[in-house]
């Protein structure tokens, strides 16, 4: 593709996630630029020969920063539809109604889909696209990752425990989750804020205490608390912007494969 050529795709698409270069200064616009915070989540500098699943990848971003960094292969999940989303069912039926199916499809199109495949095709990538919601992807994938990374996922599950599990269940033996999600740091103590938050599908912010104790509870091992970093998107002032908390774990001694066989590591 030309420099146009992607300059055009990138305008097909009315909403993009990430910001992501295309091309050598071609630039994709997006709520979130995570290019000056890689050094925050405590990734590798490299991922030569590693197996990556990205968790709720959006536009790409990060599996394409995976992929152009040595990793092996690079699956990355997203939802299949707006309304797979993890919300009341309620809210799910009212917007279907609202929408109609037809406006829904045009959504799916430009908020889950489009900017994925066209960073996809104007940096002829080879990563592998899986849609599916976290709960299912045990069942789904039938490989294990050398890394799992979920950025800003957990917040869209209402059960974190339950969405850890299934994620132990993806890695192997001395593999690492590095997680990332939105945290609240004003009290030393272990508890979640209940955002409640239908229109973002947002369910608990969790404190650090919180955090680590969750993935705790999942079975995860070695979990660390590796910090924490704002960061500024489009649709808040910069003086809002919300604090990203990371931690990093290691898979379970024992945990399930999907299949409902437990694996030791």
């Amino acid at each position: 593709m030309s420099d146009d050529d992607v300059r055009a795709a990138i305008a097909s698409v009315r909403t993009w996630y990430h910001v992501i270069e295309l091309a050598p200064g071609v630039l994709t616009p997006g709520v979130y630029d995570m290019r000056p915070h890689l050094h925050s989540l405590g990734l590798p500098e490299r991922f030569n020969g590693l197996s990556v699943l990205d968790v709720g990848a959006s536009n790409g971003f990060f599996a394409f920063h995976f992929e152009r960094h040595g990793a092996a292969r690079v699956v990355a999940s997203e939802l299949p539809r707006i309304t797979d989303h993890d919300l009341p069912r309620w809210y799910l039926q009212s917007r279907r109604a609202e929408l109609g199916e037809a406006a829904l499809a045009d959504l799916e199109r430009h908020e889950l889909h489009g900017g994925f495949e066209v960073a996809h095709r104007a940096l002829r990538s080879r990563v592998v696209r899986v849609l599916a919601r976290v709960d299912e992807l045990p069942v789904r994938l039938r490989e294990r990752f050398d890394l799992i990374f979920c950025c800003n996922v957990l917040i869209h599950v209402r059960d974190p425990v339950g969405g850890l599990e299934a994620l132990a269940r993806l890695l192997k033996p001395g593999g690492l989750l590095i997680l990332a999600t939105p945290v609240d740091l004003s009290a030393d103590a272990a508890y979640a804020v209940f955002r409640g938050d239908p229109a973002r599908a947002a369910w608990w912010v969790p404190s650090e205490q919180a955090l680590v104790a969750l993935a705790r509870f999942a079975g995860w091992h070695e979990v660390r608390w590796h910090g924490s970093f704002r960061v500024p998107t489009t649709l808040e002032p910069p003086d809002q912007a919300g604090i990203m908390g990371v931690i990093h774990a290691r898979r379970p001694a024992v945990a399930d494969d999907g299949r409902g066989e437990a694996t030791r590591g």
